[in-house]
């Protein structure tokens, strides 16, 4: 069983594109082009620079986690082999193509994304904190011989830079547990058959759009619906649920974040 880091290396080694900045792990790079220095005589003497972003910006509660990065840019924390957390400040404007006013454009650019690793979406939502719009999701990223890692992500963009926290936990041990249990239920009762060719029907799809098919595609199953998870309270998806909901509760945003200008869109 790999480790969750090497684990995900493939994942971010197949995004491209600022992909690679919103939902790779921790080898994120940065593609979004800022715009070039205007000529000094163009720029006005009264216009307001904003301020520098600044990775202590944003702080939440770190309990029963160990650092184990601190640099300028980036600061990370792990609880052992069973949950990775980080908090990246990316210095470049970001390059979403849609306002996060439009959750269907935001569910659809994540869902792309998670395509492009070799993953899929579990779920993406728009949620707000101190009044700045921010992106939050879980994708999930099959693992070489077996088992799943799952990444949850909390996006803050803003005009001219975004903070990105992710939380990672992968299967070890004897894997898909939690799946065997729910589709053996979920046959029993009928809500999910087998077709005469052997496919499983009703077990996976798109969180969003049942138009969305495809063999070669990783589809949410049943299995990973949300009310599963206190079934379930060591599976790398219920660890990555908690983590985000705990984070959200005692997240801070220093004034610059929520003084600075807004990410409109592109």
């Amino acid at each position: 069983m790999k480790t969750s880091t090497d684990g995900l290396l493939s994942y971010a080694s197949k995004l491209s594109g600022f992909c690679v900045c919103f939902l790779a792990i921790f080898l994120l790079t940065a593609c979004s082009k800022a715009e070039q220095p205007k000529p000094e005589a163009e720029i006005q003497l009264n216009a307001v620079v904003p301020p520098q972003l600044s990775i202590d910006a944003v702080r939440f509660d770190t309990t029963g986690l160990t650092g184990v990065e601190s640099a300028p840019n980036t600061k990370r924390w792990t609880s052992g082999r069973a949950l990775e957390v980080s908090l990246r400040c990316i210095e470049v404007p970001p390059d979403i193509p849609c306002s996060l006013s439009n959750k269907e454009g935001i569910r659809d650019y994540f869902r792309r994304c998670a395509i492009q690793g070799g993953g899929g979406l579990v779920e993406a939502d728009v949620i707000k904190i101190g009044q700045v719009p921010c992106a939050k999701t879980i994708v999930k990223v099959p693992q070489q011989p077996s088992g799943t890692a799952y990444v949850g992500s909390i996006t803050i963009p803003l005009a001219q830079g975004s903070y990105v926290i992710r939380v990672q936990s992968v299967e070890t041990g004897i894997t898909g547990m939690r799946e065997s249990a729910i589709l053996h239920n979920l046959t029993a009762s009928g809500k999910v058959t087998i077709s005469e060719g052997g496919v499983l029907q009703n077990w996976e799809r798109d969180p969003y759009d049942p138009k969305i098919k495809g063999d070669d595609l990783v589809l949410r199953n049943q299995s990973e619906d949300e009310r599963y998870d206190k079934l379930f309270p060591t599976h790398p998806l219920t660890r990555v649920r908690v983590a985000l909901k705990a984070i959200l509760r005692t997240i801070k945003l220093d004034k610059s974040v929520l003084m600075a200008p807004p990410f409109l869109g592109p």
